[in-house]
């Protein structure tokens, strides 16, 4: 548009606007420029291509003269103003006819950036409400967490206070039984062996592999049977009992049974004390 000469701006203009809007070629009746005195015809046609590289859309304007109409160069009359001629008016009509076109073709287009401002900014509007929910959300999301935090940290400091009393109970335990001179066997409701003092050990040869056999297979025991049976019954009944047994060695002992029971009155197994069968018993 810099180029064209000034004649021919506004048409060009417009004949550009409807070859993009329709995709077909525009044209522009002949318009009159004036060269050096003499006037002649111009049509313009603007074709729309594709360019085959890049597939992009052009615009290729051509300018033909046409030799349908030439006049003379125009004389200087200075004795009275120079009406204008026919030809001059219907330019004059053809460019105004352009301008409205080009006009009304901006107004359109202006119009349609203003509804597509318009959408836009109603999605705008949209995609903000939807953000302050989700914002709203994810703080209440942080409060609940924040909340579960403090929960979880609570409940981390009672389970440390838990195992450092389990600790201190076991390390008390242990030591219980390693100074306990009555020997003692702990076992389960599957009658299997968890725990046994030392004294235990040495009277029944127990080894560290023991635990968590069934007391019925130790290989001290000669005679398990009613043992075995005995201590289900505590279990059953919680009545503690004592029953007699007889080792490998020959020597006969004397086993105090009594059920295991928990801090929440649980019964877990049954606790199992020997003595020899000579030395005197304390009264049930």
């Amino acid at each position: 548009m810099k180029l064209v000469r000034p004649e021919l701006v506004v048409e060009l203009r417009a004949a550009v606007h409807r070859a993009l809007d329709t995709n077909a070629p525009a044209s522009v009746r002949g318009v009159a420029l004036r060269s050096e005195g003499l006037r002649s015809l111009t049509r313009v046609e603007v074709l729309p291509i594709v360019e085959p590289e890049t597939k992009g859309r052009c615009l290729v304007v051509l300018f033909i003269e046409t030799d349908d109409e030439h006049a003379a160069p125009a004389v200087e009359q200075h004795a009275e103003p120079e009406t204008p001629s026919e030809s001059h008016l219907q330019d004059l009509e053809r460019e105004l006819s352009a301008t409205k076109e080009y006009l009304q073709s901006t107004i359109e287009e202006l119009e349609t950036s203003n509804e597509e401002l318009k959408s836009a900014n109603e999605e705008l509007k949209a995609a903000n409400e939807e953000m302050e929910n989700t914002n709203e959300e994810l703080e209440t999301s942080k409060e609940e967490l924040q909340s579960t935090n403090e929960e979880l940290t609570t409940v981390n400091d009672e389970l440390h206070i838990r195992m450092q009393e389990l600790s201190l109970s076991n390390d008390d335990l242990q030591n219980l039984l390693a100074v306990m001179e009555l020997p003692v066997i702990m076992v389960g409701l599957d009658l299997r062996i968890r725990r046994f003092t030392l004294a235990a050990e040495r009277l029944l040869h127990l080894t560290q592999a023991d635990l968590g056999r069934p007391v019925a297979h130790l290989s001290a025991l000669t005679s398990p049977g009613p043992f075995e049976l005995a201590i289900r019954e505590v279990i059953q009944h919680l009545t503690p009992r004592h029953e007699e047994i007889v080792i490998a060695s020959g020597r006969r002992l004397r086993v105090g049974v009594a059920p295991y029971q928990t801090t929440d009155h649980a019964i877990k197994g049954a606790v199992l004390t020997f003595g020899e069968v000579s030395a005197p018993t304390a009264p049930s």
